[in-house]
């Protein structure tokens, strides 16, 4: 793509992977177990048509499902990263802070996270996580 989070480039092109990879799932082309384990051989054979040094090219024939930005979930450990940049780009998004864990290390503390509707100390707050249990818990309260 180019471009690194926290830009809208980057979340623009992942849902575009998110779409054709759903619906391979949907259709059947990819197994749902090659997904969990991730091999990434077979992932790529049962995907690519063909290749060049910068991108896959995908099989036209095979569509893509549909997938809204708003029903994609984006959680990390870097605020503006993971957090504002999803947000910025439709998604919703939740910051894993783990700044209290002595075993990890903040980095890219100068990346500054762009602005998107509703951002303020509040929604920051709210979209703020400190562990994997918590996503769950939110995420099940959702249901």
């Amino acid at each position: 793509v180019g471009v690194e989070k926290p830009d809208k480039a980057i979340f623009d092109h992942s849902l575009e992977e998110l779409q054709y990879f759903t619906g391979k799932i949907a259709s059947g082309v990819i197994k749902e177990d090659c997904i969990r384990e991730f091999d990434t051989a077979s992932f790529n054979q049962a995907t690519t048509v063909g290749t060049n040094k910068y991108q896959k090219i995908r099989d036209p024939g095979l569509g893509n499902a549909t997938l809204h930005p708003d029903q994609v979930l984006h959680i990390g450990d870097s605020m503006p990263a993971d957090l504002c940049g999803p947000k910025a780009a439709g998604w919703l998004g939740m910051y894993l802070d783990r700044t209290s864990d002595p075993n990890v290390r903040v980095y890219q503390d100068w990346l500054v996270g762009p602005d998107y509707p509703g951002k303020d100390e509040e929604d920051i707050k709210v979209n703020t996580v400190f562990s994997l249990d918590e996503v769950r818990a939110k995420l099940e309260a959702c249901r």
